[in-house]
């Protein structure tokens, strides 16, 4: 299963997915968002696509008022 957002606010990361063993992230031009969005999906994962796998992440955060989450892979690493 994977979870898509789409974020179309200038400055942030464009699209942040969740999959079954995966995070995603990327910033493509606009014309490519929905090819992107599609692939990924599928479960079709272009090699400029950004991925952390969870077993990576010790944890997650978004504080509020913030435009980024954090993820947090081991001590004092972000």
């Amino acid at each position: 299963m994977i979870k898509i957002w789409i974020n179309k606010e200038a400055g942030s990361d464009t699209i942040i997915a969740l999959g079954d063993d995966r995070i995603f992230k990327i910033s493509p031009k606009d014309d490519s968002i929905s090819q992107y969005a599609n692939d990924i999906e599928n479960e079709i994962i272009a090699k400029d696509v950004f991925a952390i796998p969870f077993t990576h992440i010790k944890s997650i955060q978004l504080q509020e008022g913030r435009k980024y989450f954090q993820v947090f892979f081991g001590i004092d690493s972000e």
